[in-house]
């Protein structure tokens, strides 16, 4: 009794710690059914019944949540207000109807971009970088023998 006393009340034993105790199969798992540490929640009254580890755990996880959730939400906010405060209210003080103004390019006239040479110019052209390269000099490369 005094070795069930220090090996299974004081500190928490195994199922073999309690055999050793008993030396009866029997009574082992009588004790072993009762046993508030056998692994499978034995009924007394110092056996907690929440498990409060995974509840501070679960409780912390939501808290972290809810402030991320907390974060992306106020800067989506802030985000929207700066973008109004940019844009500015377009007025259209034309007198010209957008019904009348054309989609494509009237015939007889002819497109073109201002300051922009055509192909043809922009081939016959001459710049800077229209030189040919330098002439390859094979006597300048060294040529060195793996060491």
């Amino acid at each position: 009794s005094s070795d069930l006393e220090r090996e299974c009340m004081e500190e928490i034993c195994n199922y073999e710690e309690a055999r050793e105790c008993f030396e009866n199969d029997q009574l082992t798992k009588q004790f072993w059914a009762t046993y508030p540490h056998n692994g499978k929640g034995g009924a007394t009254a110092y056996s907690p019944k929440v498990d409060v580890a995974a509840l501070v755990a679960g409780l912390t996880g939501a808290i972290l949540l809810l402030i991320m959730v907390a974060v992306v939400i106020m800067y989506c906010v802030k985000y929207r207000a700066k973008e109004q405060r940019r844009r500015v209210p377009v007025t259209l003080t034309s007198t010209i109807s957008p019904e009348g103004v054309p989609l494509t390019v009237l015939p007889g006239q002819e497109p073109s971009a201002p300051g922009l040479p055509s192909y043809e110019e922009a081939l016959e052209a001459s710049g800077t970088y229209d030189a040919p390269p330098p002439p390859y000099n094979r006597d300048s490369v060294r040529t060195t023998e793996p060491s």
